[in-house]
């Protein structure tokens, strides 16, 4: 529930990103059958329900780029950092956050 003008915002994973197919694949106790609804996660499908809802102005941010055991490494936040600037990057960085604001009542 939200004020009119208040904001929602969730993180969810990118589909679009290679390295969550792999670990899905990979991992042992993960499973593509329970893994599923990460295709949900596109911005084509969380727009339209998130107006459905009532909010409106919906946006994505895309951030990170490697692992957070290279991340958190000396060096790493700089090179995260450029991934995340070079924008031939950011259809496929692993993070998203997805926002939208609750429209006035009218």
């Amino acid at each position: 529930m939200l004020r009119p003008g208040g904001c929602a915002a969730f993180i969810e994973p990118n589909p679009a990103n290679p390295l969550y197919w792999i670990q899905i694949t990979f991992t042992p106790h993960m499973r593509w059958s329970a893994e599923r609804g990460i295709f949900n996660m596109r911005r084509r499908l969380i727009f339209p329900a998130l107006e459905q809802a009532g909010l409106g102005d919906p946006q994505v941010f895309r951030f990170g780029f490697l692992p957070p055991f290279l991340r958190n490494r000396p060096g790493g936040g700089a090179i995260d950092s450029l991934a995340e600037r070079a924008g031939v990057l950011e259809p496929i960085l692993p993070f998203q956050i997805f926002t939208a604001t609750r429209r006035d009542a009218r």
